[in-house]
């Protein structure tokens, strides 16, 4: 089945299918956050351990982690806390919209 707006821009429902699922697999991804740290780059690896012995997981990262957070957690580079509360707010925005993407269960 395809959705499309004119011949040029087709979507297909697998297409969409493939999109909604490695959205929900990041979200997944959250459940082991010291792995998801690692997969941002070399230079995060320290940090995996920090979130490891704080025992941070999806719920604490999405709820509770923020700029004074990383300070406390003794992250203080300013482009690595960009980059992790920026990673952190998209899983947010997406976790907030997921119903919204998803079809409906029967």
């Amino acid at each position: 089945m395809r959705i499309c707006h004119s011949n040029r821009n087709c979507v297909t429902l697998n297409l969409l299918s493939f999109l909604v699922n490695s959205i929900i697999n990041d979200l997944k991804a959250l459940e082991h956050v010291d792995v998801w740290i690692k997969s941002l780059g070399k230079q995060f690896e320290p940090y995996a351990r920090i979130f490891r012995e704080k025992n941070v997981d999806k719920y604490w990262l999405l709820n509770h982690v923020n700029e004074s957070t990383l300070q406390n957690y003794g992250i203080t580079n300013r482009d690595h806390q960009q980059i992790l509360l920026t990673h952190i707010n998209n899983f947010k925005r997406i976790e907030l919209n997921l119903d919204q993407i998803l079809p409906p269960t029967k």
